[in-house]
């Protein structure tokens, strides 16, 4: 009598994560190596999750400290605002409201694509970009994440942080804001999949430095 031959095959299940930082809005933050200038030609992308508090707060800065600056943040009214003062006063611009936003991934890309007239250009999701001109004067590097320069701290989620040493096409930015690289790409001068630190993945080693308990976490997609 022939024996019936099986094959057993072990079932396995490709789990998929989204990683990301968390910021409790009280005191942590994240300092990043960023040698692009903000008066250069530049693209920042990230995605972001927010709760519905009733407080101002803010993603990502120019240097902590006096003089020219640009920060990027929720106000109190849950409008995310644009807001710089580089060689003369400050001036702001309001990209969208988030009320409908709130418990989900967003992204935002800030991209400077023409130096001379000064413009830069912020974009909330897929929405239309909303125009700032950013002033004359020279601005610091963006490089901090989490809070701004007085001490307004993000409270929230930040993934797939990307700096860019050129201004991107609509198509390039877009394919930034969804794409994980997993290579080093021209032009990508820093980038923080914040990955359960606050390592650079571009190849550069502009690692970040973590100050009073960043969470790194992850979420199955």
């Amino acid at each position: 009598m022939r024996r019936r031959k099986f094959n057993f095959y072990s079932a396995k299940t490709l789990v998929k994560y989204r990683k990301y930082a968390s910021f409790d809005g009280v005191n942590d933050y994240i300092l990043i190596d960023n040698n692009t200038s903000a008066s250069d030609n530049y693209t920042i992308t990230f995605s972001f999750k927010i709760d519905p508090i009733s407080t101002t707060r803010h993603f990502i800065s120019t240097t902590v400290g006096s003089g020219n600056k640009m920060k990027i943040g929720i106000l109190s009214n849950n409008n995310i605002q644009l807001r710089t003062r580089v060689g003369g006063p400050i001036s702001s611009v309001d990209v969208g409201f988030t009320n409908d936003l709130f418990g989900k991934w967003n992204t935002l890309t800030i991209v400077r694509r023409n130096v001379s007239d000064n413009n830069v250009g912020i974009r909330l999701n897929k929405n239309p970009y909303v125009l700032l001109n950013q002033g004359t004067g020279t601005a610091s590097n963006w490089n901090t994440v989490g809070r701004d320069e007085t001490g307004i701290y993000f409270s929230g989620d930040i993934r797939e942080l990307k700096i860019w040493d050129k201004a991107l096409n609509e198509d390039e930015a877009a394919e930034s804001t969804l794409t994980s690289y997993t290579s080093p790409q021209p032009n990508l001068v820093c980038y923080y999949k914040f990955d359960g630190n606050a390592l650079d993945s571009s190849g550069n080693n502009r690692h970040g430095t973590e100050f009073n308990g960043v969470k790194y976490l992850e979420e199955i997609l």
